[in-house]
């Protein structure tokens, strides 16, 4: 069994592989190794101009905190970013949003944003509950994530700069991993209505407006959405 968590550009595959014996890949198909670390290596995401990937590290070997690293396409110049989870790039490739476990807390995550070098950092949501999942808008103006502030986690939007907050779901279920449509237009998610159902994908409007639910699966859990 292949498991692959992926991010596309045209004509490539960034991809995290766990490959057991025997395992195959589809005809034609051209894998080239561009993490050779001691560490797990996984979420990998292409930068808008094709050049870098980003990926997350699970603590371990020579990355004992783990933490966000970037790499070039070819593999070199692999580089530590910054501490935190689920980094995602800026539309001109510019700035970085990251989740990140403030200092001093143990389970409140919250929102930064950073150069693509890891400076410049600046924190966007303070909130006692945690926020995280970032997704810039295609025009850069907008980030949408998703916040348990209500007790369950819901998706909200924010301007780029962290201010008017808003939320977009109110259902009782839990809302997660948010991603725009290329034309900025609708947002897909993941949603479980209970923890004992499996998720779904929906989509709705920007403004949360006309949810639909996309992959209506009772026995298989549906994640991860992509345009």
């Amino acid at each position: 069994m292949a498991v692959g968590f992926e991010a596309t550009i045209p004509g490539r595959v960034a991809t995290q592989f766990a490959r057991a014996s025997g395992d195959e890949l589809m005809p034609g198909s051209v894998v080239k190794e561009i993490t050779a670390n001691d560490f797990n290596s996984f979420h990998a995401i292409w930068s808008p101009d094709g050049r870098r990937i980003l990926f997350q590290a699970f603590p371990g070997g020579s990355s004992p905190t783990g933490g966000i690293y970037a790499v070039k396409a070819d593999g070199s110049g692999q580089a530590r970013i910054v501490d935190g989870l689920m980094a995602t790039w800026s539309p001109d490739g510019r700035r970085i949003a990251v989740m990140e476990t403030p200092k001093g807390s143990d389970t409140n995550d919250e929102i930064y944003v950073m150069n693509a070098d890891g400076s410049g950092r600046s924190r966007l949501t303070n909130d006692p509950s945690s926020d995280g999942l970032p997704a810039w808008s295609p025009d850069g103006k907008r980030i949408a994530f998703g916040s348990d502030r209500t007790g369950a986690g819901d998706i909200y939007v924010m301007d780029a700069d962290g201010s008017k907050v808003h939320r977009l779901t109110t259902d009782p279920a839990i809302d997660e991993w948010p991603t725009w449509s290329p034309d900025g237009t609708k947002i897909a998610f993941g949603r479980k209505a209970s923890n004992d159902a499996d998720k779904d994908i929906w989509v709705m409007n920007a403004d949360g407006t006309n949810q639909v639910n996309l992959t209506n699966s009772p026995t298989v859990n549906d994640l991860g959405p992509s345009w």
